[in-house]
């Protein structure tokens, strides 16, 4: 049987060789988060942007629908997911919760029933409930309660206006996407003091020895107030309408 050169063959294999470690490094370069494009998680990714700069690591979020997004993060078909109730462990094994809470979301009750009055989630017994599909905080406070479902959080104002629904649970924010619709004028947000739920990040267990680190620099940004800062200037400009 002839024999192949010796040095052409690994000269062909020596740069697949160098090439192969590097690929492994830069897949760690960046990280894919999902991301629900509701306000707080925007106030929280602006903090996930900063807290991984400084680890060298770039942040992509991808907008996925609430159930969706937190499936991905558990399947691993992203590295994470960017910010979210505490305690989901438990139901998602994959995922691994960071801490300190990045964010926090205010729990809100929107109506046109300019009498309404909610002061804890016994008030709700009685109403009529809209909720949107996998949003874990409506699911939380109307556990157990009658409502309606819905996939958009335009269905849902629908319904509030054509006087289906008494009340629409959701995050503070949500109804400025109503801003020029018919009827929107009609909305009122009630601000329960309970209702206030911190958010956290969360990363795929694939990622585990990345969780030290990142908490370590999200405990100085929070001790320090450059969260708070972060939170700020993402909601102020988030808020701001285009020109």
């Amino acid at each position: 049987m002839p024999r192949l050169p010796l040095l052409p063959l690994l000269l062909t294999l020596i740069p697949a060789l160098l090439a192969w470690p590097a690929k492994a490094v830069q897949a760690r370069d960046a990280l894919v988060l999902s991301a629900a494009p509701a306000e707080p998680v925007i106030e929280g990714m602006a903090v996930l942007r900063e807290a991984y700069a400084r680890l060298g690591i770039q942040v992509i979020f991808r907008d996925y629908p609430a159930r969706r997004g937190l499936a991905e993060a558990d399947a691993g078909g992203a590295d994470g997911e960017a910010a979210r109730m505490g305690g989901l462990g438990s139901e998602l094994p994959n995922l691994i919760q960071v801490r300190p809470s990045i964010v926090s979301v205010q729990g809100v009750a929107v109506t046109c029933d300019p009498d309404l009055t909610i002061r804890d989630r016994r008030d709700l017994v009685p109403l009529r409930i809209g909720v949107h599909t996998g949003l874990r905080l409506s699911d939380k406070l109307v556990q157990g309660l009658d409502r309606v479902t819905q996939g958009h959080w335009d269905q849902l104002f629908h319904l509030l206006y054509l006087g289906r629904l008494d009340v629409i649970i959701g995050y503070d924010g949500i109804e400025r996407t109503q801003a020029g619709h018919p009827g929107a004028e009609r909305l009122r947000v009630i601000r329960p003091v309970r209702w206030r739920v911190p958010l956290y990040h969360y990363l795929n267990r694939r990622h585990a020895d990345l969780v030290p680190r990142l908490e370590a620099v999200l405990e100085r940004m929070r001790i320090n107030g450059e969260m708070a800062r972060l939170r700020a200037g993402a909601g102020a400009a988030h808020q701001r309408p285009a020109e």
